[in-house]
């Protein structure tokens, strides 16, 4: 599907009258949309869904392809987001990622985020995750 169809299909989806409904079929089309412009779905998830469910479904989805062509815009995405349920699913879909391909780069990353809680919420995602390996 093009840009243009996947644009329809969010417009399409954000009139439909039942909110759950609504947001799981903006959350697909983003999830669509992101494998051509993870930025416009990122946009469509952090404006639309609210269900914590959900917006973890969608960055899992999005983060990953973002982080292969641009790790820095999508770094920089999560970063802007107020606490909540969409920053804690956006940060720990990136530093899933992220921790995979360069652990130091996403430790210094997060070493060097500004807002405490979400630098403490990066440091413990990064220390499960050793832990999670180190068991292997």
């Amino acid at each position: 599907m093009g840009l243009v169809q996947l644009a329809a299909a969010k417009d399409w989806a954000a009139k439909q009258e039942d909110p759950a409904l609504r947001e799981q079929l903006i959350t697909a089309v983003a999830k669509s949309t992101s494998a051509t412009d993870p930025v416009t779905a990122a946009s469509w998830i952090a404006s639309s869904v609210t269900d914590p469910k959900l917006c973890q479904e969608a960055t899992q989805a999005i983060i990953p392809r973002w982080m292969a062509n641009d790790p820095d815009g999508a770094a920089d995405w999560v970063k802007k987001f107020s606490p909540g349920p969409l920053r804690d699913a956006s940060l720990e879909a990136l530093l899933g990622y992220w921790n995979v391909l360069n652990p130091d780069v996403a430790h210094n990353w997060v070493s060097q985020l500004s807002d405490p809680d979400m630098r403490t919420k990066g440091l413990a995602i990064l220390s499960q995750a050793a832990t999670a390996v180190a068991r292997e």
